[in-house]
């Protein structure tokens, strides 16, 4: 990815950074840090691809001297579409959390409210035959998450969903009792509302 993105950009300013894996907020996280110059960090995965950009350069172009932290993307999946915050501001401090499937939120815990209109990510599952090794890679990192914070019902729900992909349903059953019977809220395990 790294020589493609060289060579398709070898006249356009800026410059490359890579760094190790940690997980999903940690390593996301990184990226953030870098990026002090532009307005907004727009988050994609590898296997997204973003619709209609020029409604979100719009978007940029009348958003940006606004307040708001973060904003939503829709995120199109085969038939499912669901919100997603992914454009955020650069100075407005907000982070991610979690492990795995990581969640962005404002330094007072807030979440994106509003959607950028017209444009979307398209998210495709281009290998199927490496689901495994991320589901394997993803209970690695939830199990350690948990380690640290045990209580998390976030953490708790996406450990008991990794176990049932893998075909542990004894395991995925427990966590998602427990997970029935814990409070708070969804964001990150903090339910920013309370």
């Amino acid at each position: 990815t790294q020589d493609i993105i060289l060579r398709v950009m070898a006249d356009v300013p800026g410059r490359l950074v890579s760094g190790s894996f940690v997980d999903f907020a940690t390593t996301r996280n990184a990226a953030l840090d870098l990026e002090k110059e532009a307005v907004f960090s727009l988050m994609l995965s590898g296997d997204e691809t973003l619709e209609a950009p020029e409604a979100l350069r719009a978007f940029c172009e009348e958003h940006q001297n606004a307040t708001d932290g973060a904003y939503n993307i829709a995120i199109r999946n085969g038939g499912s579409l669901w919100d997603s915050a992914r454009l955020t501001r650069t100075s407005a401090g907000w982070r991610y959390r979690g492990a795995v499937h990581e969640v962005l939120m404002g330094p007072a815990d807030e979440i994106a409210t509003v959607r950028v209109p017209r444009a979307a990510i398209r998210h495709e599952i281009t290998d199927m035959g490496r689901r495994r090794e991320r589901y394997e890679r993803d209970l690695k990192l939830l199990q350690a998450e948990r380690e640290r914070e045990p209580m998390n019902p976030r953490t708790v729900f996406y450990l008991a969903q990794t176990y049932d992909c893998l075909g542990q349903s004894d395991k995925a059953l427990d966590l998602y009792r427990l997970r029935v019977q814990m409070e708070g809220g969804w964001h990150g395990g903090y339910d920013p509302l309370h």
